[in-house]
């Protein structure tokens, strides 16, 4: 944790980070009722909750000095208590620095993390995981453009997959459904917007046994599958 203390004022920090992996990097204000009401005070008839801007900015920088990314701006519904969050895929070995700083030099108090994103499931078809008919399956979409898979043998008939957010809302998972030649037969999804849920399973029908797959993608939120039997 830090504090920015006066106007122009900025702090740096240094991340080793390790080629080939997925990192979440976030920073949010100490006192979560006083985000609160500050996103609160600057709200206007005409503007929509969800899209505050932060008191705090967070960048990136690998060692040369290039930047990476540059955030100021909060996932007010996901994240507690608004938190910038950014993902971050680090392509080498090596040091990195992390600069906080505050919108028109406000002081504020701050706490921040990186987090090492561990992939629950593989992104291909050679490394899904494998399920069977009437399982539920559960996961999470660990960061941005993250695919799960998994293999499924099944036998000729017809069976309908079920994809589910577990947590949140304002998010949306899918379901793509492929065979055993990696030819997508269906998609399905389910969206949870602003409190209105939108469901649409995938039904599959199957003319001979075989081994198919089901890809997870979506909002980076936790999930189930489950492949039932239709009638």
């Amino acid at each position: 944790q830090g504090s920015i203390e006066r106007p122009g004022d900025v702090d740096f920090f240094q991340v080793n980070l390790t080629a080939g992996n997925h990192y979440k990097f976030q920073v949010a204000q100490s006192n979560y009722q006083l985000a609160l009401m500050e996103i609160e005070e600057e709200e206007d008839e005409d503007e929509d909750y969800f899209f505050k801007d932060a008191v705090l900015t967070m960048t990136l920088y690998d060692s040369n000095g290039t930047e990476l990314f540059f955030s100021d701006y909060p996932l007010v519904f996901f994240e507690h208590p608004y938190a910038l969050t950014k993902y971050h895929y680090s392509p080498t070995d090596g040091v990195y620095y992390w600069k906080v700083a505050a919108q028109e030099g406000k002081k504020k108090s701050y706490r921040l993390k990186v987090e090492l994103l561990i992939d629950d499931h593989g992104n291909t078809r050679e490394s899904a995981t494998s399920m069977v008919e009437g399982e539920t399956v559960t996961g999470k979409i660990n960061y941005p453009r993250d695919e799960d898979f998994f293999s499924i043998d099944l036998k000729a008939g017809s069976y309908t997959f079920i994809p589910r957010i577990t947590e949140h809302l304002n998010a949306g998972i899918y379901v793509s459904v492929f065979d055993s030649d990696g030819d997508q037969l269906d998609w399905g999804w389910d969206e949870q917007y602003y409190f209105n849920d939108h469901h649409e399973p995938v039904h599959v029908v199957t003319d001979a046994d075989g081994l198919f797959y089901a890809k997870m993608t979506g909002d980076v939120v936790p999930y189930s599958l489950e492949v039932a039997a239709s009638p």
